[in-house]
């Protein structure tokens, strides 16, 4: 994929990939909870005096356990593990980083690029309503879209933008 189809696909996925990494963070973080709370549950001996005492209750509640174990190892199988979830969190996170920047620099240095971009990839304007709103000619709109998707990908390839 060239970087130009990079940077566009980012920009018509924006709002998914924010919405990724919303979702990646929490099944993080359920990642990380899950092990302290099937260890708490799986522990269902008490010593007494030098004796372990089991009862029904502690017994049900281990088999609780198991079944949420099963359960849960399902979804961390969609997930190879918590690194690979912070990987792809931390990818998606730095395209996400980049377009902010990006944009940022546009509104300084090419404002009729960053007013298109904008508009019709952030805010989601639809072509025909940004072009009859705004009185741009079609073909005027489209080549400075094109100009300014080759714009963010000189950038990105230089990493010329800084962010976070």
């Amino acid at each position: 994929m060239k970087t130009t189809e990079y940077i566009e696909y980012i920009l018509k996925n924006y709002w998914k990939i924010k919405r990724d990494i919303e979702m990646l963070e929490a099944e993080i973080k359920i990642a990380e909870t899950d092990a302290e709370t099937i260890e708490g549950l799986t522990f269902h001996a008490q010593v007494f005096g030098g004796r372990i005492q089991n009862n029904a209750i502690k017994n049900s509640t281990a088999r609780i356990a198991l079944v949420y174990k099963q359960e849960n190892d399902k979804t961390l199988r969609c997930i190879d593990s918590k690194t690979t979830a912070e990987r792809l969190r931390n990818n998606l996170q730095q395209c996400v980083d980049f377009i902010d920047a990006a944009l940022i620099r546009l509104g300084d240095t090419h404002e009729q690029y960053y007013f298109i971009i904008k508009g019709l990839y952030i805010e989601r304007i639809k072509w025909k309503e940004f072009y009859s709103t705004y009185d741009i000619p079609r073909e005027t709109l489209n080549r400075f879209r094109r100009k300014c998707i080759e714009l963010m990908a000189e950038w990105w390839e230089g990493r010329i933008v800084k962010y976070k």
